[in-house]
């Protein structure tokens, strides 16, 4: 039986919920658990609490938070791969407070 993966996502956008579900189901048979966080601080927690193999989060290019977050979770969790998310609409970028 092969070991599940758990993955963290990231982010405030509110449809990100939702575009998790309904990709799970297409990853064929691989045992996936997704976790939602919805701020930094609360996927620093799930992190800690699910240790997750594969983290992706969104970041906006623009402030240090989402550096600081990276090097935080990395030195929680040093074998986990990082995964930066961007999310444009049209011209503009959408931030991530």
């Amino acid at each position: 039986m092969e070991k599940p993966i758990h993955i963290l996502f990231v982010g405030k956008d509110t449809t990100l919920d939702d575009d998790v579900r309904a990709a799970v189901p297409n990853l064929g048979s691989w045992r996936v658990y997704p976790h939602l966080a919805h701020s930094y601080p609360e996927a620093i927690e799930i992190a800690r609490d699910r240790q997750p193999s594969l983290i992706c989060f969104e970041a906006d290019g623009y402030n240090d938070e989402w550096r600081l977050f990276s090097r935080d979770v990395r030195s929680l969790l040093p074998e986990a791969v990082l995964a930066v998310m961007y999310n444009y609409i049209g011209e503009q970028q959408q931030t991530f407070h």
